[in-house]
């Protein structure tokens, strides 16, 4: 007969001190895991601990955040980039005013084409065709500049007037001032102010003028003025606002008109011409108009 070994249940004090097996679960009674604790609660962190910590890490990352916005936005404004953009038109004999969303006030005369760029820090205006008057808002933060067949005008917080030339550009200031230059010589700024009128030629900005500002500004209230021009300068002027050609006899070129005249009455300033000037209007049946001398048209009437 086999014997069999004694119980350790027979034995309730070294009980205590085993470990029960069960399967592949090994489990310890509470006295063992009384001598874990000191030891446990000196290396895992409190719940105020937990608290502070998570609160700690929630501050950390929105002041990384915050900088990463300020370095963003110091960037875009250092770049200046173009947020909005519109283009503004007349068409031949039109005449136009248009409030910008800066509160700057841009008149168009006759057959003008205008592209405006709205930058974060400034204000870009492209006047790639024909003449604007401009009355601009001022800011402290946002300049306005205005560009025109290579010529480039800053405003300084004024009125100006800005037209394309066959060569260059026309600017002359109304109210206040402006720097003007041109895109070959950047840095040659030329400074005007009231009263005051220079041309480019795309290279350089010429001498200064003194001159009758509102006479160069009088299209914006509908009129032309002339004082002492020449019949050629008189007739390029008003074929910019008439559709059909008006031709002018080269003997008249040098011939001398001043006044003022309405815009919106060309047709009548030109029957006009014969009562200014030694001078014959003749219309033919397409809307062209030709001005000869008046003797030719003596000679030739007498022909026929």
């Amino acid at each position: 007969m086999t014997r069999m070994p004694p119980a350790i249940t027979d034995h309730p004090e070294s009980a205590r001190q085993q470990n029960t097996v069960s399967g592949n679960t090994m489990t310890l009674d509470d006295d063992a895991l009384m001598l874990f604790e000191d030891g446990l609660r000196a290396n895992l962190p409190g719940v105020d601990d937990i608290v502070r910590r998570a609160a700690e890490r929630k501050h950390k990352k929105r002041a990384i955040a915050s900088v990463a916005i300020v370095a963003l936005a110091g960037v875009l404004f250092w770049l200046d980039p173009s947020y909005k953009s519109e283009q503004v038109a007349t068409a031949i004999g039109e005449r136009s005013t248009w409030t910008l969303e800066d509160g700057s006030e841009v008149s168009l005369n006759t057959a003008s084409v205008l592209r405006v760029e709205y930058h974060l820090r400034s204000r870009h205006l492209y006047l790639t065709q024909g003449e604007a008057l401009f009355k601009v808002e001022h800011s402290r933060w946002r300049s306005f500049w205005v560009y025109a067949n290579q010529t480039r005008v800053e405003d300084i917080g004024t009125v100006f007037n800005v037209r394309n030339t066959e060569r260059g550009a026309q600017v002359t200031v109304l109210e206040g001032s402006v720097q003007v230059s041109t895109e070959n010589e950047p840095a040659a700024v030329r400074l005007l102010q009231t009263g005051q009128s220079v041309e480019t030629d795309g290279n350089h900005v010429n001498e200064t003028a003194q001159i009758d500002a509102n006479a160069i500004a009088a299209w914006h209230d509908g009129k032309l003025h002339f004082d002492n021009t020449p019949l050629a300068a008189v007739v390029a002027e008003l074929q910019r606002y008439r559709q059909a050609p008006v031709r002018l006899s080269s003997a008249l070129a040098d011939l001398r008109i001043t006044g003022q005249f309405d815009i919106d009455r060309i047709d009548q300033l030109l029957s006009m011409l014969p009562t200014l000037a030694s001078v014959n209007v003749r219309r033919e049946a397409d809307g062209s108009v030709a001005i000869v001398p008046r003797n030719e048209e003596k000679r030739a009437g007498g022909a026929s």
